[in-house]
């Protein structure tokens, strides 16, 4: 199991706050610890810091495996080996603006500081990226 203190398994109420979006007052009440325990315990260990961090990896990797997709059905289109219907067309287009916009901000950074990278895509890109 986890680091137990006191009863309390703090490496699994880290990962649930790691790998969620649940807030700190959350999981202390759904995990009957009080609340000041937990916000020491997150600051201490930079739980927000480290949630964010991971949050801009995912971010990352998402927006690398809908390029890669994208970029393949590209190159079928490109070399004839498939059609493109009008919505996927339109879908592409879209994603290269996004693309392009995400490698703005990422270029630009926010004053030495970097923002954490949050993507989303429109439901036609999506459907397109699979």
């Amino acid at each position: 199991m986890g680091r137990k203190k006191g009863g309390i398994d703090w490496e699994d109420a880290e990962l649930e706050y790691l790998n969620s979006r649940i807030s700190l007052k959350d999981l202390a009440e759904k995990r009957q610890i009080s609340y000041s325990a937990v916000q020491r315990r997150a600051k201490a260990e930079q739980w927000a810091d480290r949630r964010t961090k991971l949050e801009q990896e995912q971010g990352y990797a998402r927006l690398g495996h809908v390029t890669d997709k994208l970029l393949m059905k590209m190159a079928e289109t490109i070399d004839g080996e498939k059609e493109l219907e009008a919505k996927d067309l339109k879908a592409l287009s879209s994603a290269l603006k996004e693309l392009g916009e995400v490698k703005e901000r990422l270029e630009e950074g926010s004053g030495g500081k970097q923002e954490p990278l949050v993507v989303k895509l429109s439901g036609d890109l999506e459907e397109l990226s699979r």
